[in-house]
This record gives C-alpha cells, sequence and structure tokens, in this order.
C-alpha cells in the first residue's frame, strides 16, 4: 500500500483531455489501484504522471469502483511493467539487480 499523489490524463466521452489529481491507495510492479475524480471506464486507456519523477506511463482501466465518498476507485495495468515507476523497490526488481 502506498499513498502518492499522482495525475491521470483521460479523453472524456464529450472528447475533452483532461487531466485530474488522484491519489493512489495500492501500486505494484504491474500498475496500482487509484481513487479519482474523473469517472472511468472499464478498458479505457489513460496515463499515470508521477509528479515527483516526472515519468508518465500508459495503462487500462480493469476496474471501476465507486464508494461512498463520491470518488471513483479504479484499478489499472501498465502497458508494460514498470517496476521503477513507483519510489519504492519490489522485490522481484531488488532480486534481479543483484544478478547484475
Amino acid at each position: 500500500m502506498l499513498q502518492l499523489a499522482v495525475l491521470v490524463r483521460a479523453n472524456v466521452p464529450d472528447g475533452r483531455y483532461v487531466q485530474v489529481q488522484a491519489f493512489t491507495l495500492v501500486v505494484n510492479a504491474h500498475g496500482g489501484l487509484l481513487e479519482s475524480p474523473l469517472e472511468m471506464t472499464t478498458n479505457q486507456r489513460v496515463t499515470i504522471i508521477n509528479p515527483q519523477s516526472r515519468k508518465d506511463v500508459g495503462c487500462r482501466v480493469v476496474r471501476i469502483e465507486r464508494p461512498s465518498s463520491g470518488l471513483f476507485q479504479a484499478a489499472f495495468e501498465f502497458d508494460q511493467r514498470s517496476a521503477h515507476f513507483w519510489p519504492i523497490a519490489f522485490p522481484l526488481t531488488i532480486e534481479v539487480q543483484r544478478r547484475r
């Protein structure tokens, strides 16, 4: 679990391109779960931006839930495994680095 402020960029149904601030709830090397004011749909393509590192990564929304807070929870997966996108080391990443 890691709460990190991120930016989410996406096209919305009326054709506009929007960017909103969101917060991660869970992260891993393959994606994560975030809470956002932006209503997204399953299989929607979005870009997640880590403002601390200025890195961005393409993603696909895999699940959406609307909790009672009015914010949407979106589970997402990276287009490609991106273990270095988050400011933490994952166990597999550490093992790979030791072998080098």
